[in-house]
């Protein structure tokens, strides 16, 4: 199957619109996109795989600091009641793994709240 991130990853086509935001040894931090709440980012593997155990300790070290920088980023830009950090990595196209990272202001809908908020 055609993998969608890795043709990003290489430049090849973008998803994102804008440019990334950080590269790590491992890790790209980028805007998500389509989405629906201010500062939604996603922390993607440079390299293609497809499962976490497949991850090296070296790319969870890396993975842990860019997430605890971008989650006090949010919260400190955003002033959001919390922060959330999914991987999910099944949808066609899009196995390669990814983190979404993204804040939740107090004044989310309720029809926006918790994983409903993946759907939107």
């Amino acid at each position: 199957m055609e993998c969608w991130t890795c043709k990003s990853n290489s430049g090849e086509k973008r998803i994102s619109p804008g440019a990334t935001i950080f590269e790590g040894k491992y890790w790209l931090v980028e805007h998500a996109y389509p989405v629906k709440i201010i500062g939604w980012l996603v922390i993607v593997l440079k390299r293609h795989t497809e499962a976490l155990h497949e991850l090296t300790i070296e790319e969870f070290a890396e993975l842990a600091q860019i997430q605890a920088k971008l989650i006090h980023l949010l919260y400190e830009e955003l002033h959001c009641e919390k922060e959330y950090v999914s991987c999910y990595a099944e949808q066609e196209h899009f196995c390669h793994i990814h983190f979404h990272v993204f804040a939740k202001p107090s004044n989310l809908t309720d029809e926006l709240k918790a994983a409903r908020v993946l759907l939107s």
